[in-house]
């Protein structure tokens, strides 16, 4: 998955910026820590959450279908990755709208981050390579007219870190149910398409990686979000991009 064939556009006046990683990286913690510094620093800053989750009273229904270890995955597998680009193209629509307006935005998911599901899907022959093609057609087509966020930052962790962070997180009883018997291979696939994703977003956005293996309390959250915040605006003073998707 390779974004190319992208025109210029008038760069934006909020700030949007995207918190990818693997299941378990601690995404939603940091989204919530850098929109809390945002606000701080330059006032309104609405914050976006996994479509994944319950979300404005209604969650996935698929979802819990997709984890059925009786070939939920082979049969759901399509069906979840379009429900989820439908949310991430509804947020990402807001969130550019927003900045226009000039209020910022940050996401615990970005549009692109539900390829990197597609591709393993497929490459684990739990996904027909006609869907996957179908799937990256529908992509092409509703995100030509998206702009690419301010910066994205990737939270990067071993799949043995996500693996252990999940087990705590359903040990505390805070994660979905459906998510409880992920193995670590599964893991370890989705953060390898991870950093390939990384890789080509690097050539048309501002991705900055943080190394997240190392467990922070709230304020170390927030510190080290606040951190990467003044490097985004750094970055977006110097260098900005305003560019749209394509494939």
């Amino acid at each position: 998955m390779s974004p190319c064939n992208f025109r210029f556009s008038k760069v934006n006046n909020g700030f949007f910026i995207p918190v990818i990683g693997a299941i378990a990286t601690g995404k939603s913690c940091f989204t919530t820590a850098l929109g809390e510094v945002i606000r701080e620093e330059e006032g309104e800053c609405k914050c976006f959450y996994e479509p994944a989750a319950k979300e404005d009273g209604e969650a996935s229904v698929f979802l819990p279908r997709f984890y059925d270890p009786n070939g939920g995955q082979e049969r759901w597998g399509f069906t979840v990755q379009v429900e989820m680009l439908t949310r991430r193209f509804k947020q990402h629509k807001l969130a550019q709208a927003l900045s226009r307006d000039g209020i910022s935005s940050v996401a615990d998911s970005a549009i692109w981050s539900d390829g990197v599901f597609v591709n393993l899907l497929e490459k684990d022959g739990k996904m027909d390579h006609d869907e996957a093609d179908l799937y990256y057609d529908l992509f092409a087509e509703m995100c030509g007219s998206l702009m690419y966020p301010t910066a994205i930052v990737y939270l990067s962790v071993t799949p043995e870190k996500a693996l252990e962070r999940l087990n705590k997180r359903m040990s505390e009883k805070e994660g979905r149910k459906m998510e409880s018997n992920i193995p670590l291979s599964y893991l370890a696939g989705l953060i390898g398409e991870y950093n390939e994703l990384v890789t080509h977003l690097r050539g048309f956005c501002h991705v900055l990686t943080i190394d997240w293996m190392q467990d922070k309390t709230p304020d170390q959250i927030k510190d080290s979000a606040r951190d990467i915040f003044h490097t985004i605006k750094d970055l977006h003073q110097r260098c900005p991009i305003g560019c749209q998707i394509g494939l």
